[in-house]
């Protein structure tokens, strides 16, 4: 209930007839819902594959309900973001120069989904309670293992039941390749569903020149592979094999890039004033060389603080 209300707010307040008015309409307000009305459906359908497998006859291992709750979670953590960064821009009147009849409508708008979100931080300290404690010395299953049952309780439910043979081969050959190469089919996976996403909204706004495409791309797609790489690690969707400690530093310093650099597209102005270059950011090259030179200089301090923590004695 919590990810389709603000799913519909997104939506609806990203508009053009609506955010004409809206006080979040301009960034760094409007970075923050670019992403999260992306990010929180999906959470929520990746949650949502898993309720064929919550079954009140079968017996549920604890760390699947512990990771449900996680994913509930960080959606709502997601919304809270969002919902914070309107309010603050209601509190500073942004853009108050244009706002219309519509924007007293989205500040009341704001009242509900701030209260689902308290509610349901609450309603999650109060479930996380009654759960037991989990032997953190065995690792807990991923996301992907919950596949081959998955399709086995779907493929029950169809009329032919050839197809269970399928998870089988899921288990011993997909799923193995999927978990040695994650960070590859993931990085494939951000780049198509950028360009889709992009592509529709450039449709949308009556399209745009090759060169504000491209920057668009490359935002979303940091912004979007970082998101899946850092929910990999605190949702275990998919346990990702050890690898030697330069590898861990580049994929950590991979990561903190690409999440820099839609950070940076939010406060470009900021940082291009603290740097001495003037007040704004004015064309296309400048917002390249804020959010690509953000993104390397974030990406290689993550790489020597990791680097330096994994090769300190203990």
């Amino acid at each position: 209930m919590n990810a389709a209300a603000f799913t519909v707010f997104a939506v609806l307040t990203t508009l053009h007839a609506v955010r004409a008015g809206s006080p979040w309409q301009d960034d760094p307000y409007d970075a923050v819902v670019s992403f999260t009305k992306f990010f929180v459906p999906l959470l929520a359908g990746i949650g949502a594959l898993r309720v064929p497998l919550c079954r009140a006859a079968d017996p549920m291992p604890s760390a699947r309900i512990e990771q449900l709750l996680r994913a509930g979670l960080a959606a709502t953590l997601l919304i809270a973001l969002t919902i914070g960064a309107d309010w603050l821009a209601l509190a500073l009147r942004a853009d108050h120069q244009l706002w219309n009849s519509t924007t007293p409508w989205l500040a009341v708008s704001l009242v509900p989904l701030t209260g689902l979100v308290c509610a349901h931080l609450v309603l999650h300290r109060r479930v996380a309670r009654l759960l037991p404690p989990r032997d953190r010395t065995r690792p807990a299953d991923d996301w992907l293992g919950d596949l081959p049952p998955l399709m086995e309780t779907l493929a029950a439910r169809l009329p032919n039941a050839a197809g269970r043979g399928v998870p089988l081969t899921l288990n011993v050959g997909v799923l193995g390749f999927m978990r040695r190469h994650f960070t590859g089919l993931a990085a494939a996976a951000c780049a198509a569903g950028t360009v889709l996403a992009i592509t529709g909204f450039a449709v949308s706004e009556g399209g745009f020149s090759a060169t504000v495409f491209l920057l668009d791309c490359l935002v979303f797609l940091s912004g979007t592979f970082g998101f899946v790489m850092v929910a990999n690690t605190a949702l275990q969707l998919v346990a990702v094999p050890s690898v030697g400690r330069l590898r861990r530093a580049g994929r950590t310093a991979v990561t903190t890039g690409a999440l820099t650099v839609p950070m940076a597209l939010g406060l470009r102005d900021a940082i291009w004033s603290a740097c001495g270059l003037g007040r704004h950011v004015t064309t296309p090259g400048q917002l390249a060389a804020v959010t690509l030179a953000s993104g390397l200089l974030m990406g290689s301090i993550a790489f020597g603080i990791a680097l330096n923590n994994w090769m300190s004695p203990r």
